[in-house]
C-alpha cells in the first residue's frame, strides 16, 4: 500500500507542477488529500521505506513518460529526384518560443540535448518555464509571416518561401518533409540567425539527420548574419528613434550579450556577436552618441550591474539596455533582465530602460535577400 501510495503521491505533485488551470487545481487538490492520509497511515520504518521507494519509482515513471508525449513528426514517402528539376524552395528558420504555454512543445526543446541532467530535472524545467509564461510572453510569428511575405513578393514567385521552426510548429523536419514531397529539386535553408549558436547548429543536425541528398535534392544555406553591415545599421537607427539628437551624446547605453560562463570567450559564436556589438558601437560613435557612455556586458547580473554602475558614475540620468547577441529577443531573457533593472539600486533621477525591436528593422529583410541571390548565383552542380 505504502509504495503504491508513494507514486501516487510522486506523480499527482510532478503533474500538478506542470499543468495549469482547472486541471493544475484538481491534481493539487488530490495531491494533499492523499499526502495527508499518508502521513496519518504511517506507523513504521518499513512503511516509510516502502513510502520513499515508491516516491523515487513514481519520479522515475513520470521521467521515462514525459518525452513520450513530445509531438510526432510524420515521415512521409518521398520520391526520388531523378530527373534533375531546378524548382526552388526557400526556408525562412526562425528562433521563437511558442506564445502559450505548451507541454509537447517545451519537452522537445528541452529534450533536444542528451544530457542526463536535463532529463532528470525535466518537470522542474518545465515548472520553471511555466511559472515566466504567466509573467510575460512574446512572440515574433507576426513579423515573421510579414517578412515571408515581403519576400515571395520580392521575388514575385520566382522561389517559393516557408516558414520553419526549431522549438515550435511548424517544425522545420515538417518543413523539410514537406518540401521535398511538392517536388522541389533545390532548397536554401536559410536561419534568421545572427551567429552560429546552439539554435544554427540544430538546424544543421536536422538537416544533416533528414538528409535530402538522398532523394537528389540538392541543399544549400545561407551563413548567420552577425557580420551583416545593413542589420548593425539598422540597429543604430533603430536607437537613434528612442533618442533625439541632442541628447545623444548625455544618455547611458548597455549593449547585452548572450549568457556568460567560465571560458565562454572561446566559443565562435561569442566571437561573433561581440564583433556584431562592435559594429553596432561604431555606428553609434558615427552618429554622435559618447564612447565612454557606451557599454558592452554579458547577460550575467553581477556583470550587468557593474556595467550599470559604471554609467551611473559618469552622472548619465537616461540608460537604455538592449540585447545584440540575437535575432530573436527571448521572453524568458527579457524576463530576467527586467527583474535586475528592477532590483538596482539607482538615484531617482536615473531612468533604467530595456528596449527591444531592432530585429524588426529593414536590415535583417535586406540582407536576407542579399545572401539568397548570392546562393542561387552559384553552381549547384
Amino acid at each position: 500500500m505504502f509504495l503504491l501510495m508513494g507514486m501516487m503521491i510522486s506523480i499527482l505533485f510532478l503533474i500538478a507542477l506542470i499543468s495549469n488551470g482547472l486541471i493544475e487545481r484538481a491534481l493539487w487538490i488530490l495531491f494533499f488529500l492523499i499526502l495527508q492520509y499518508g502521513i496519518k497511515k504511517i506507523n513504521s520504518r518499513k512503511a516509510i521505506k516502502y513510502l520513499i521507494f515508491g516516491l523515487v519509482l513514481g519520479y522515475s515513471l513520470v521521467i521515462m513518460a514525459l518525452p513520450l508525449f513530445k509531438p510526432k513528426i510524420e515521415n512521409e514517402n518521398i520520391a526520388t529526384n531523378y530527373i534533375e528539376n531546378q524548382n526552388l524552395a526557400v526556408i525562412l528558420v526562425f528562433q521563437d518560443e511558442p506564445s502559450r504555454y505548451n507541454i509537447p512543445q517545451l519537452i522537445k526543446k528541452e529534450t533536444e540535448e542528451l544530457k542526463i541532467f536535463k532529463h532528470l530535472a525535466l518537470p522542474f524545467n518545465l515548472f520553471r518555464q511555466k511559472l515566466i509564461y504567466e509573467k510575460t510572453s512574446t512572440s515574433d510569428i507576426h513579423y515573421n509571416k510579414a517578412l515571408q511575405r515581403r519576400l515571395n513578393s520580392y521575388y514575385e514567385n520566382q522561389y517559393k518561401f516557408y516558414s520553419a521552426y526549431i522549438y515550435k510548429e511548424p517544425y522545420l523536419e515538417e518543413i523539410l518533409y514537406k518540401v521535398m514531397r511538392e517536388g522541389h529539386g533545390r532548397i536554401i535553408v536559410s536561419p534568421v540567425m545572427l551567429t552560429e549558436e546552439r539554435d544554427y547548429n540544430q538546424i544543421q543536425r536536422i538537416v544533416q539527420q533528414i538528409n535530402p541528398q538522398q532523394y537528389k535534392i540538392q541543399v544549400k544555406a545561407t551563413m548567420p548574419l552577425w557580420n551583416s553591415d545593413d542589420i548593425a545599421v539598422s540597429c543604430v537607427e533603430w536607437i537613434n528613434g528612442y533618442i533625439p539628437d541632442e541628447k545623444r551624446n548625455k544618455v547611458g547605453i548597455l549593449i547585452r550579450g548572450s549568457g556568460y560562463y567560465e571560458g565562454m570567450e572561446n566559443n565562435q559564436y561569442v566571437k561573433q556577436e561581440i564583433l556584431f556589438r562592435e559594429k553596432v558601437k561604431d555606428g553609434l560613435l558615427e552618429e554622435g552618441y559618447n564612447e565612454k557612455q557606451i557599454r558592452m556586458s554579458f547577460n550575467n547580473e553581477n556583470r550587468i550591474v557593474r556595467e550599470l554602475n559604471e554609467l551611473m558614475l559618469k552622472g548619465v540620468s537616461d540608460i537604455y539596455v538592449f540585447q545584440g547577441a540575437s535575432l530573436y529577443d527571448d521572453p524568458f531573457d527579457i524576463y530576467k533582465i527586467k527583474r535586475i533593472l528592477d532590483k538596482v539600486d539607482k538615484p531617482q533621477r536615473v531612468t533604467l530602460t530595456y528596449i527591444s525591436g531592432w530585429q524588426h528593422e529593414e536590415g535583417v529583410y535586406k540582407e536576407i535577400r542579399n545572401r539568397i541571390n548570392l546562393l542561387t548565383l552559384q553552381n549547384w552542380n
